[in-house]
């Protein structure tokens, strides 16, 4: 097979993978039905993620005032 070939099949093969889960997708879209408390539960993550992050940066904080040296003048 030249390499134009493998290169064409490489694509196709893409393509199709790309195709079948779109199909999934779709199906899933259309099989489940859309159900509040998922979105509650995902809301709840991004409050608990956003809390995690301001803590983080809080800590952060904390420490580079902790351990920054003293400038002192003589």
């Amino acid at each position: 097979m030249n390499p134009e070939q493998e290169k064409l099949l490489s694509e196709f093969e893409s393509f199709e993978l790309d195709f079948e889960v779109e199909q999934i997708l779709a199906k899933v879209k259309k099989e489940c039905a859309h159900d509040q408390s998922i979105d509650q539960f995902a809301k709840q993550l991004e409050d608990k993620d956003r809390q995690k992050r301001a803590a983080q940066a809080e800590r952060e904080a904390q420490v580079q005032q902790q351990c920054s040296p003293a400038i002192t003048h003589s």
